[in-house]
């Protein structure tokens, strides 16, 4: 659900532009599978990192630019 959030407005603020989505989603999958492959971070410690940095970066992204950001307007 978060990360949704963060996709929905990187949509929506770059005019639409699937690019910047699709490479937000490429990214976010490449850097969570390299460190689980790595041995870095087992799976439970990502979940215990990674889930509340996505937590307060999408409220903070509902926060500064409002709710009004994350719908599409024609």
């Amino acid at each position: 659900m978060t990360e949704s959030i963060i996709y929905t407005w990187a949509y929506n603020n770059t005019g639409g532009s699937l690019v910047i989505s699709t490479l937000l989603h490429i990214v976010s999958n490449f850097s969570n599978g390299l460190f689980l492959l790595t041995g870095m971070i087992t799976l439970e410690a990502r979940m215990m990192i990674v889930l509340p940095i996505n937590v307060l970066y999408s409220l903070a992204v509902v926060l500064v630019y409002g709710p009004a950001k994350l719908s599409h307007t024609t």
